[in-house]
């Protein structure tokens, strides 16, 4: 089980993501049949053709649930589960098989977490055994989520993209030291959710983790806010305060948006980095503390250094380990995935069913351009579900801006022809260029939801080979079998 968090008025909120299920079938239609019965809000199916696939999305990710068709697999199960034990992983098994006699892998027998369905497959058999197994790892998990609130403290981040993985990758391989990081990316793509990643991924997950809006405050307040004050500092200051930096101390300190800060707040704020040392407001006591600093930034910090709006040493003693949090449109992948737990989250009223997205409605969630990233997708899905007043979002319940995309979008939607495609004149370039791999990533992503994920058909649209097609699907980290 996963968790997102993200950024609302500048507190941190966390909810339930979903359940990865890997699947290992040995048939198309069972696996489709398989999918269409578990795929929901809080289950998520992820299918691979052979064992060395299997252990290999073990090796990249968490599951909560295998599904292995035994009359294909057999005994080779034994591998799967001799893998886990060396991780030290406890995955429950749902097997599937016509004949008893198949259960025949000792690693299985001894098993206390698996139930075994035969053949033919039903449905409503799959999905009660299914609730069975997660039972005890939701009870678990939401035990351990209220107590992960109480402590301040999330649990990982929605997605599998590439972009997001190598994000991941960069928090994993920072967090055990004590440098400074530097976190780009434009507004609403989560930065303050990668710091906390690399805070509680840290030996100093046991201090606190503090965050500061620099665009927020006047110059004043924020060096009062950030360095504390005497009293009698300033009028209005009737008593102490401790600032930031001291509520920080063995922990991380977080400024969000530093680009905004003043020249003179940045001295003193390169001062207290260098020294790990200050002066609150109005007093003439050092105080010393130990704090990593993890600055977030969505403006380009050398072309305001050039501007002589930030001090280039500053800059560099902020940037030791820059990490760049990819736009949401960069990683398209992650777009449902995020959708649906909104979508369960703003589900309201006492034994409600959980608000579902249509078909229509999550293509066109995933050709939305996204100018407010994953901000603008939360509100999106909130509005959506209140506007639905059903069990189901529709297309028209989204109310997406035409001008940012959503027209082209339904258009792609709506194209019965092969010609259908958006026009490359119809994209209006920003005024700051455009990027032409991302480009070409929408276009095949519009080909694969209008072939409905049948690679010749698509390459057929694009005009291309199926060889050039199966090249930039690889190029791209596509998988036709998500459109189908």
């Amino acid at each position: 089980m996963l968790f997102y968090l993200l950024i609302n008025n500048g507190e941190l909120e966390y909810s339930s993501a979903m359940w990865s299920i890997l699947l290992l079938m040995g048939s198309e239609s069972d696996s489709a049949l398989v999918r269409q019965a578990l795929d929901s809000s809080e289950r998520r199916c992820v299918k691979q053709p052979n064992m060395d696939g299997a252990i290999q999305a073990l090796d990249r990710e968490p599951f909560a649930l295998l599904v292995v068709d035994l009359d294909h697999f057999g005994s080779k199960v034994d591998r799967l589960l001799d893998h886990l034990q060396q991780r030290r992983e406890s995955v429950p098994l749902l097997a599937i098989s016509s004949r008893p006699e198949n259960l025949v892998s000792d690693g299985l027998a001894e098993s206390e977490d698996w139930i075994w369905i035969s053949r033919p497959i039903s449905t409503r058999q799959l999905t009660a055994a299914v609730d069975r197994l997660l039972s005890p790892l939701r009870d678990a998990s939401a035990e351990g989520l209220r107590g992960d609130l109480t402590a301040g403290r999330p649990e990982g981040i929605v997605g599998n993209s590439p972009a997001l993985r190598q994000v991941l990758m960069l928090v994993k391989r920072v967090a055990g030291s004590s440098s400074s990081v530097l976190i780009t990316g434009e507004s609403g793509t989560g930065k303050e959710l990668v710091a906390a990643a690399i805070h509680w991924d840290s030996p100093r997950k046991s201090g606190a983790f503090v965050a500061v809006n620099c665009a927020a405050l006047h110059e004043n307040l924020l060096e009062s806010e950030l360095f504390g004050h005497e009293k009698g500092a300033f009028t209005g200051a009737y008593r102490r305060r401790i600032g930031r930096f001291e509520q920080a101390n063995g922990g991380t300190l977080f400024l969000d948006e530093v680009g905004d800060m003043s020249l003179a707040t940045q001295a003193k704020l390169l001062r207290v980095i260098q020294l790990q040392e200050f002066e609150r407001l109005g007093g003439l006591q050092k105080v010393r503390v130990n704090v990593r600093i993890i600055a977030a930034t969505n403006k380009n910090l050398r072309t305001r250094i050039a501007q002589s709006e930030f001090r280039e040493d500053l800059f560099y003693r902020l940037n030791v380990f820059p990490i760049h949090v990819p736009p949401l449109r960069e990683r398209s992948e992650d777009i449902l995935p995020l959708a649906r737990s909104f979508a369960a989250r703003y589900t309201h009223g006492p034994g409600q069913d959980v608000v579902r997205l249509s078909a229509q409605a999550e293509r066109m969630l995933q050709c939305y351009h996204w100018p407010g990233n994953v901000r603008e997708l939360k509100n999106v899905i909130e509005r959506a579900v209140l506007v639905s007043g059903g069990p189901t979002v529709q297309p028209a319940d989204l109310l997406l801006d035409p001008g940012e995309g959503a027209q082209a979008a339904a258009q792609t939607l709506g194209a019965r022809d092969d010609q259908g495609l958006p026009e490359p004149g119809a994209i209006e370039i920003p005024a700051d260029g455009i990027d032409l791999e991302q480009l070409e990533r929408r276009y095949i992503v519009a080909a694969l939801i209008r072939s409905r994920g049948v690679q010749t058909q698509a390459a057929r649209l694009l005009r291309i080979s199926p060889r050039v097609m199966h090249y930039k699907l690889r190029k791209h980290g596509l998988d036709p079998q998500e459109y189908r």
